[in-house]
């Protein structure tokens, strides 16, 4: 049965994994982390539903990106609601555990504060390859006003360092998701 809360600490993303090979793989490189999310992955979704049994399997919280079938189908603790998948009044309906946004504005965030949303994804927060060109880079004092708005945050973007990491839990971040330092996500909790 999902979990009904959402972990602090540190969170790995999943992106574009191709197979249940590579998925254990990355999985052995992050280690233990407070729970993962998934999204894009570069397979059908035959595949991509086994890349997910394996995540749901190694992680104690699990999260999917825009996805509430496969949400569902591996029993997640979350759905991640974002600006490429659906809206949520087509969500909502069909998903009955948690559900984050992701959010890249302080106007996001008051937006699914009044939906009702879990927690948001706020970010990116320094530079990203991930998003560059394609929404703005917010700051650590944007994230500290997002954090006084009213879900929790889990801060994202460009979070490659324990002092990263640690900056933005000062600033109130309930959590932190890193994408590509995932693989690195075992020396950045033991240096914060």
């Amino acid at each position: 049965m999902p979990a009904k809360h959402i972990p602090s600490g540190l969170l790995a993303v999943a992106s574009g994994l191709s197979g249940v090979p590579q998925t254990s793989e990355w999985l052995d490189q992050v280690g233990e982390v407070a729970g993962i999310s998934f999204r894009m992955p570069a397979a059908s979704e035959a595949v991509a539903i086994a890349c997910l049994r394996l995540i749901r399997s190694r992680t104690p919280w699990l999260a999917v990106h825009g996805r509430a079938d496969w949400a569902k189908l591996v029993e997640a603790d979350a759905l991640i609601e974002g600006w490429r998948a659906l809206p949520a009044t087509a969500l909502a309906p069909h998903f009955d555990t948690l559900r984050l946004r992701s959010t890249h504005s302080l106007e996001e965030v008051a937006q699914a504060h009044a939906d009702g949303i879990s927690a948001v994804i706020f970010g990116p927060i320094w530079d990203t390859p991930s998003k560059r060109d394609l929404v703005a880079t917010r700051s650590l004092s944007e994230l500290q006003l997002a954090t006084q708005v009213g879900p929790k945050v889990i801060a994202i973007g460009g979070i490659n360092s324990a002092e990263r990491v640690q900056s933005c839990l000062a600033k109130g971040a309930h959590a932190v998701a890193v994408l590509g330092a995932a693989k690195k996500a075992q020396q950045l909790i033991s240096q914060v």
